[in-house]
């Protein structure tokens, strides 16, 4: 089967996030998810062992922003450690979370 390309194909952007998702990481993450505005996209946290309020609130307006889009917005390899921030956080069921 011939490979098939072109603008009307949907494209899902993937965004590695760094380990340490604290203020720093946070804008790192913000700049990421950025880059991949208008495309479906996967934040892929499987290398993630903290995330932070910050990168939380980035996540937030992120997904809201997709949807608003009509653009998949998705977790993956969502580590226990990762999983707790966010019920701590007070996002226990963060939509589209994806569990490892």
């Amino acid at each position: 089967m011939d490979k098939v390309f072109g603008p009307d194909l949907p494209m899902t952007k993937t965004v590695k996030p760094t380990e340490i998702l604290n203020a720093q990481g946070a804008r790192q993450l913000f700049d990421d998810v950025m880059n991949a505005r208008g495309s479906d996209v996967m934040i892929e946290c499987d290398g993630v062992k903290h995330l932070g309020a910050q990168a939380l609130q980035v996540l937030e307006a992120a997904r809201k922003s997709w949807a608003k889009d009509g653009k998949a917005f998705e977790l993956s390899g969502v580590s226990t450690d990762v999983s707790d921030a966010f019920r701590i956080l007070g996002a226990p069921e963060f939509p589209n979370m994806g569990a490892s």
